[in-house]
């Protein structure tokens, strides 16, 4: 017959298991202890804390209070959310090395520039570079390794055969998207890193109009360029307010792009997450051209060239354009020269008599009000793409082009060069059919 445990030896048996039960415990309360503390990933620069003035917009925690949530949207939790304050650039470079050193560079040019025309404007980079300039940016913000995600080298070619065979630089933009929720600025300017700043101060006037304006960004949620007829977001220029309906739809945004697919166009995404969100209130606005001076290829599926701007009363203060490429100082140039000629041209023209007969050139050609004031400047080939011409009439635009109209311009005709503007074929949410759109 077996011999019974002696009383000692279920004393310390029993010993033993508690003492492991309570260095599990133990485990997991420092465990829960880090993930509570964990650092966030906004770092400031290796510079003075930047100085907020006292008119900029208020801070989110207020701002949030007076703006109603957009129903039925899921809310997510953002670090450092109730430290949003002032407004400012939001710029972007990350990737693998080749990718980084390539962006970063932009972006920094991109910030020297605007800090030049612009000293007090304050410039936010995202960036997995372990530096940055610490006179060109005010904001450091890292983003994670797991939120790094892969890019592709032809993102928008739909081909797989000919995406494989592509050797260009890996880009995603879902990166950019989450990050974007994660400015530090109430009044947050994203741009890409290949932009310009063509006239001193405009930059850091037009952002503090849009934040000392009440309500703020002009009553605005969200305003961008727009990237062709009617109204299509162009995600190179985008202005916004944080509030429970812009952070709702990112929200949607960044769960569309990863649901369609990391490296999927960016605009397609934002365009649906925008109509969803118009349902509940989102307000979108189209940046003012001179604010947003870009070119557009006119027949996008039959080449590249020729290229258009949208049309404009003034010159351009914030241009899209390549750097590397040497197209920034000529196109800046380009813009300031058409708009001293334009002005000069009505001048001219409202100063002369309407005669009759032949004579009766310079009163058929001559219009009233936007029309006369307005053009675009517009560039035929690649050979022609450091000189881009005006055009200053629809006639001549649709002559050059060989079209029956001239592109871009109905839609902008009587829009403002100061600030945001709604468009006036922005289409009803109600009445969108995304499946036309390939969703």
């Amino acid at each position: 017959m077996p011999s019974q445990p002696s009383t000692s030896c279920l004393v310390v048996c029993l010993a033993c298991s508690l003492l492991v039960a309570l260095i599990v415990l133990a485990a997991l309360a420092i465990t829960v202890v880090l993930l509570v503390t964990a650092p966030t990933q906004h770092h400031a620069a290796p510079t003075a804390a930047p100085h907020l003035r006292a008119d900029m917009a208020p801070n989110v925690a207020e701002y949030m209070s007076r703006s109603p949530p957009l129903e039925s949207a899921a809310a997510w939790a953002l670090p450092d959310e109730d430290k949003k304050r002032g407004a400012g650039v939001l710029l972007f470079a990350y990737g693998d090395p080749k990718t980084l050193g390539n962006f970063l560079q932009e972006a920094t040019w991109a910030a020297r520039a605007l800090k030049q025309h612009n000293p007090t404007l304050q410039i936010a980079v995202v960036t997995n570079n372990a530096s940055i300039d610490g006179d060109a940016f005010s904001h450091h913000i890292q983003p994670r390794s797991d939120l790094l995600f892969r890019g592709s080298a032809c993102p928008y070619e739909k081909n797989a055969t000919k995406a494989k065979a592509c050797n260009g630089m890996p880009r995603q933009w879902a990166t950019r998207l989450y990050y974007m929720a994660l400015s530090p600025f109430v009044i947050t300017w994203a741009l890409d890193s290949n932009v310009m700043s063509c006239t001193p101060g405009a930059a850091s006037g037009f952002l503090d109009a849009a934040a000392s304006s009440s309500p703020p960004l002009w009553g605005f949620d969200i305003v961008q360029a727009n990237g062709g007829g009617g109204f299509y977001p162009h995600n190179w220029n985008i202005l916004y307010a944080w509030n429970p309906r812009t952070s709702a739809m990112m929200r949607d945004w960044f769960m569309l792009q990863l649901r369609r697919g990391i490296t999927t166009d960016d605009q397609s995404t934002l365009f649906a997450a925008e109509q969803r969100g118009r349902t509940h209130g989102l307000r979108l606005g189209q940046m003012p051209t001179p604010y947003a001076a870009a070119f557009y290829s006119v027949e996008p599926k039959n080449g590249f060239f020729p290229r258009l701007s949208r049309p404009l009363h003034d010159r351009a203060h914030v241009l899209h354009c390549k750097q590397r490429n040497g197209q920034c100082a000529p196109w800046c140039n380009a813009f300031a020269r058409a708009a001293a000629r334009g002005t000069n041209r009505w001048e001219l023209r409202s100063r002369l008599p309407k005669f009759a007969g032949r004579s009766a050139h310079w009163s058929t050609t001559q219009m009233s009000g936007p029309e006369a004031t307005s053009w675009q400047l517009y560039i035929g080939t690649k050979e022609q793409e450091l000189s881009p011409s005006p055009l200053w009439n629809p006639r001549l635009c649709a002559r050059e082009l060989r079209m029956n109209h001239c592109p871009l311009r109905a839609d902008d005709l009587h829009a403002s060069d100061v600030q945001p503007f709604a468009p006036p074929h922005i289409p009803d949410p109600a009445k969108l059919n995304l499946t036309r759109l390939g969703w």
